[in-house]
């Protein structure tokens, strides 16, 4: 049975996920996994962020639907692209930057597929949806439209490396207010210190029970980057962060 892994901004206390999912089960047989649907609104990049740290643990063939879609009932695309061995459906809106390949993105115009329910606002129960369906039924992405070589791109994320420091950037804060940062765990080294909004973070602890209460650390967290943490607190709130600020770890 095919696997469809399901992002999306609408929350779950609404009717909206549901009905993504029935017009799915209708149209194919699947399974149905839900990455998360408490993605603050439009927020893209903490869309693709989400998608690029988990899409490689799904099996081969896995494909991955994000729907977080700014732009609903204007004319931006639904686009289609193979990557790695997985395809990915998304707006086209930056959410697939990591995983657009030459010649592999497609801009979907088979509407014959579409369902005609008299809304402008709700393409993922619509359009996308049928989209997902058509691909779990075994067909081909390449036909549900053109190829295009223009697909709409996010900013990279800062990493700089100058001498003994390096530059980046917070690329997302989670539940429990640790700061994720892109800044590779490889290159952290005891001795060194980070850097963000005036504060100095010395001590780097292995997990977070080396963390006092009270205090800021630095970890190496699951997706192999730095993360300020605190123990049962949240780092993010005591330093007043957000993701995009940046953040310098020089050497010690």
């Amino acid at each position: 049975m095919k696997l469809l892994t399901f992002l999306s901004d609408f929350g779950t206390a609404d009717w909206y996920v549901a009905a993504v999912k029935g017009v799915i089960l209708a149209r194919s047989e699947c399974t149905i996994v839900d990455i998360s649907h408490e993605i603050e609104p439009g927020n893209v990049k903490k869309a693709t962020f989400f998608l690029q740290a988990l899409y490689s643990l799904y099996p081969p063939n896995t494909i991955h639907l994000a729907i977080v879609d700014p732009g609903v009932g204007t004319d931006r695309r639904i686009i289609v692209t193979e990557y790695d061995g997985y395809l990915f459906i998304a707006p086209d809106n930056g959410l697939l930057t990591p995983f657009v390949s030459k010649g592999k993105v497609f801009a979907v115009d088979k509407e014959d597929i579409f369902l005609d329910l008299g809304s402008n606002t709700f393409h993922g129960r619509d359009r996308f949806a049928p989209v997902a369906a058509y691909l779990l039924n075994g067909n081909d992405y390449r036909k549900l439209g053109y190829p295009i070589d223009n697909p709409k791109l996010l900013p990279q994320p800062i990493l700089e490396y100058k001498g003994n420091q390096v530059i980046g950037e917070v690329v997302h804060i989670d539940r429990f207010g640790n700061v994720v940062t892109n800044i590779p765990g490889s290159l952290v080294q005891r001795g060194g210190y980070f850097e963000i909004k005036n504060r100095v973070i010395k001590k780097i602890v292995d997990n977070y029970q080396q963390i006092d209460k009270g205090e800021l650390a630095v970890v190496i967290g699951s997706l192999g980057t730095a993360e300020i943490s605190m123990n049962l607190d949240s780092a993010a709130s005591i330093m007043d962060v957000q993701s995009g600020d940046k953040v310098i770890f020089r050497g010690g």
